[in-house]
């Protein structure tokens, strides 16, 4: 359903071109005798296309396509111009040069007009994938950065212990050292127990760079090893927080079932849930935290539920909480890692993603096609 604005000075002109639209198409309409009208309208709503006479009282067709062509929120609407101005080759191309997508003279053929609009309405859409897409590209470089910043921040908590190990095997064989008691037993046990400190430390690394790559391909990848992966990354977390992660695999799927996906996108959005749970869990200080991971699937979808125990959202922010910068946690949250995840999920998985409170807390639930993932049980 799109939202055509209507603008023209005659009363007679609004009524009859509302009663083609009306009766061929099911749109909302909105209606304007001068261009200040319009352009009231215009900045109070989200206005798809636009249909309006030229000359009008006080500022003209002409002067209101200019004005929406040079604000960045409305230069890109489409816009036609409806007039009795003598249809000449001359009008026409003043109309194009003016940015108009299309001109229609009066008195209107009802059957052109509504072609036309067909027609029109085929290059709204195409208007509305493109700032999606842009939107989206944008969203998912600004969560990027955002996501390397909670990263960097991750991997300093993961390390924090290993280095620490380190630190005190190196004070250990120093001072049986200068004790003159280091044996080849004593350096045998310190460079095995380094080594594995060092390869944890690689392995760390591998698995933040393989959340964060950018190209990926779609991959098959077993349901097991990614419901395990954001808890990798989350360690520290998982282990600051004490919380529990439960995974239960319903409806013949198990661990071995396997999928064939964007493998970090997903993990993207799973972790994102985990993580916010395990914030709430830290900020209210929640006894005996869980998280639960549920599996189960359909004729048509996959589906994956994330719950907690964390207390749940308050209902006033329950329907906000998918919208980009808006956010349930501190001054400091970005407020776009629900909303990010929300495109991820419906853009390029072609599923959904809802939220709702529970028992003792909150649940996120997923839903993806079967036939998008190559599930077969």
């Amino acid at each position: 359903m799109y939202n055509i604005l209507m603008v023209d000075d005659m009363e007679i002109n609004l009524m009859l071109l509302e009663a083609i639209i009306t009766t061929n198409f099911k749109h909302n309409i909105y209606k304007a005798k001068t261009v200040k009208d319009a352009l009231e309208i215009v900045e109070n709503s989200d206005i798809d296309i636009v249909l309006s006479d030229i000359e009008m009282p006080l500022l003209s067709g002409y002067d209101f396509l200019r004005e929406l062509k040079s604000k960045e929120k409305t230069k890109n609407i489409p816009f036609v111009f409806i007039s009795s101005v003598e249809k000449s080759d001359t009008s026409q191309i003043k109309a194009y040069e003016a940015g108009a997508i299309g001109f229609i003279s009066k008195p209107i053929n009802s059957k052109l007009l509504v072609s036309k609009l067909s027609s029109y309405f085929k290059i709204v859409d195409l208007c509305k994938e493109i700032k999606s897409t842009k939107t989206f590209v944008s969203l998912e470089k600004e969560t990027r950065f955002s996501s390397m910043s909670e990263m960097i921040h991750m991997i300093a908590h993961q390390w924090r212990q290993p280095l620490a190990t380190l630190s005190s095997i190196n004070i250990n064989v120093k001072a049986k050292k200068t004790l003159g008691v280091l044996s080849s037993q004593n350096i045998d046990e310190s460079i095995e127990k380094v080594e594995n400190i060092i390869d944890y430390l690689n392995k760390t690394i591998d698995d933040f760079m393989d959340f964060l790559k950018d190209n990926e391909k779609k991959k098959n990848i077993f349901l097991g090893k990614l419901l395990s992966s954001p808890q990798k990354l989350l360690e520290s977390y998982i282990d600051k927080s004490k919380c529990s992660i439960k995974i239960e695999y319903k409806d013949g799927l198990n661990e071995f079932s396997e999928l064939f996906l964007l493998e970090s996108k997903l993990n993207q959005v799973l972790l994102n849930m985990i993580k916010n749970s395990i914030d709430e869990f830290i900020s209210k200080d929640i006894l005996n935290p869980l998280i639960k991971v549920t599996c189960g699937v359909d004729d048509i979808n996959l589906y994956i539920e994330v719950a907690d125990n964390g207390g749940g959202i308050e209902k006033s922010m329950m329907d906000r909480i998918f919208q980009p910068y808006f956010s349930t946690k501190n001054k400091n949250a970005t407020g776009i890692g629900l909303y990010m995840s929300k495109l991820i999920i419906t853009k390029l998985f072609y599923g959904s993603i809802s939220a709702k409170n529970i028992d003792e807390g909150a649940s996120f639930k997923i839903a993806i096609p079967r036939d998008i993932l190559k599930l077969n049980i």
